[in-house]
């Protein structure tokens, strides 16, 4: 569990958005690229995001936030971390991310790799916490509001790697999350010897 904190402040330097050139054409970027967001059912393929930065070796904590939705897949959420052959697409091999719905799940390129993580809504703060592991297999931990909910070591990925994420309205929704790669303060600490940010 990271150390509870009100604010962490992790420096305005950090320009880090989503990428509008890996951005998959069923998806909407706005709020200067750092929010994501969807109407409608795309396919995996039309489906997803990536940032502008990467990271071979090191550690670094963002944060991405509910902005909508009950914990279902009208407001379907997929964020996590994806390898350098993903291309900001859901389809593409490799990229694990946390699904919001039913009992939340672990996703390993859009297939369920775990389940019973626990759903996420309005308002909840997903924690992705990025081990490079100087460039061996990256070790992903995902947060819940605070709570450590999977760890997923993520071997043969190709680096460097990113911060992905994919946003599905099966019922119009909208979908939507907006990330905060650090040029704002952070609602949690970030665990200990991780980068505030993903500069």
């Amino acid at each position: 569990m990271i150390p509870a904190a009100t604010k962490h402040r992790a420096g305005v330097s950090i320009t880090t958005t989503f990428d509008p050139a890996k951005t998959q054409s069923g998806q909407t970027l706005s709020n200067g690229n750092l929010t994501i967001s969807t109407t409608t059912a795309p396919s995996a393929a039309n489906r997803g995001t990536q940032s502008t930065v990467s990271h071979s070796t090191g550690k670094y904590y963002v944060e991405i936030t509910d902005n909508n939705g009950t914990g279902n897949l009208a407001y379907g959420l997929f964020l996590g971390v994806c390898d350098s052959n993903c291309n900001g697409s859901l389809a593409n091999s490799q990229n694990y991310t946390y699904g919001n719905w039913d009992s939340g799940y672990g996703l390993l390129n859009n297939g369920v790799e775990s389940t019973g993580e626990g759903s996420y809504a309005s308002g909840d703060v997903i924690g992705i916490a990025l081990d490079c592991a100087s460039g061996g297999a990256p070790v992903i931990k995902l947060y819940k509001n605070n709570t450590l909910v999977k760890t997923y070591t993520a071997s043969g990925w190709t680096a460097p790697y990113f911060i992905f994420a994919a946003a599905y309205a099966a019922s119009g929704g909208p979908a939507q999350a907006t990330a905060n790669f650090g040029a704002t303060s952070f609602v949690y600490s970030p665990p200990a010897g991780y980068t505030a940010g993903f500069p």
